[in-house]
């Protein structure tokens, strides 16, 4: 593996834990099969740290490269990453991790997940690395816990027409959930179709009809909005395209 993970994890007061963290590392929406990306999209990645027992505070390090060579210099970023989702953590250029590149990383230790927005690139493979670093604030640095490093190869989603439909029917993301006011739907399409939506109570009582339209092939998204004045509890939302049907369970906040 090559990059520069732990390079920023410094400047954090630790004094040791004895669990092991672990990294766990969330696109949302969510990769194709698990490792499979849609061209172009803008993911959101959620990173955490996990242990037991729980470190109040933890930092990170995220990098997704291009190869897998031996020599930082042949080594580059793969797709860009956007911008920080939540305050505790920053992008860290080029120009700063030279030789190395572009990474992800804590600008505080934390106890709340990492987030930051990351574009796919149009085509080829990439190699995500991340680890996360427990901590507990007391002063001092001789007890500090680095996880292991989670690895994920990132391949491009290349399916057509038929297939591609059927597995992006299983694929489509709803997020947030819960939810409060707005919902956004994602998915991918091989061919052009159609989407309807509808929302149900728990009952099976048609609420509202959300969306009904008509979207060309690739990677679709759509912001929906929840009618005001519905109340908190779980619903359904019915989503159906081009004659796939999937339920998703909603709760609203």
């Amino acid at each position: 593996m090559v990059g520069q993970l732990h390079r920023v994890n410094v400047q954090v007061a630790m004094v040791g834990g004895t669990a092991i963290p672990n990294a766990q590392v969330v696109f949302t929406p969510s990769l194709i099969a698990g490792t499979q990306y849609s061209p172009g999209l803008t993911y959101t990645i959620t990173v955490t740290g996990t242990s037991t027992p729980q470190y109040p505070s933890y930092g990170m390090n995220l990098e997704i490269i291009n190869s897998t060579a031996t020599s930082p210099s042949s080594v580059g970023m793969f797709g860009t990453f956007g911008v920080p989702v939540t305050s505790n953590c920053q992008i860290y250029s080029y120009a700063t991790t030279n030789p190395y590149p572009t990474c992800v990383s804590h600008n505080q230790a934390s106890a709340s997940p990492f987030m930051f927005t990351w574009v796919a690139p149009s085509s080829g493979t990439g190699y995500l690395y991340c680890d996360v670093l427990g901590v507990n604030l007391n002063g001092n640095v001789s007890g500090d816990r680095v996880s292991g490093v989670y690895s994920l190869t990132l391949t491009p989603y290349a399916a057509s027409g038929i297939q591609q439909q059927e597995v992006s029917i299983n694929a489509i993301n709803v997020y947030p959930n819960p939810a409060k006011e707005n919902i956004t739907i994602n998915y991918t399409l091989g061919e052009s179709g159609n989407i309807d939506v509808k929302l149900y109570t728990i009952d099976g009582t048609m609420l509202v009809h959300l969306l009904n339209a008509t979207v060309n092939a690739g990677t679709q998204s759509h912001q929906l909005h929840i009618p005001p004045g519905t109340s908190k509890g779980v619903y359904f939302l019915k989503i159906e395209i081009n004659g796939a049907q999937k339920t998703q369970k909603l709760m609203l906040l």
